[in-house]
């Protein structure tokens, strides 16, 4: 399975830290989101002959990940990430996957065309306050009887 990472934005790092974990998995490109993206990846996890793209649409078209990693400033989040499943790619997104409920429409209903999945990077997932479970002697972040 290839991956291809578009954007250096926010937690982009969980995705680098942790790709060599997965069997199967193999980091294919990266890609600038636009000219403004300095694409700063850190190079400890990256393979030394990592293709680099200016254009995320044209990685999109040449490598055809079957993964994407799409971190991005929050307004482009939606764009990028319906690019990528319409090019037939799964989506790991930084959060929020769109920042307007007309683009999350969009992405969800392009993900049902595409048979794809689109998920969101949840870095607080294994807290404690986020793993606890009410009635075993903890409560929840926010939890109320």
């Amino acid at each position: 399975m290839k991956l291809g990472v578009i954007g250096s934005y926010g937690h982009v790092g969980e995705v680098l830290r942790g790709w060599r974990e997965v069997p199967g998995l193999s980091l294919a490109a990266a890609a600038r989101w636009g000219p403004a993206d300095a694409l700063r990846l850190p190079g400890e996890y990256l393979p030394a002959d990592l293709p680099l793209y200016d254009d995320f649409r044209s990685m999109l078209e040449e490598v055809q990940p079957d993964l994407a990693a799409v971190f991005t400033p929050l307004h482009l989040l939606a764009e990028t990430s319906l690019a990528a499943v319409e090019g037939g790619c799964h989506v790991f997104s930084e959060k929020p996957l769109a920042i307007s409920l007309e683009d999350l429409t969009r992405l969800r209903e392009a993900t049902a065309r595409a048979g794809v999945q689109v998920a969101a990077c949840l870095t607080s997932r294994g807290d404690p306050a986020f793993l606890a479970t009410p009635g075993r002697g903890t409560r929840p972040c926010g939890y109320r009887p």
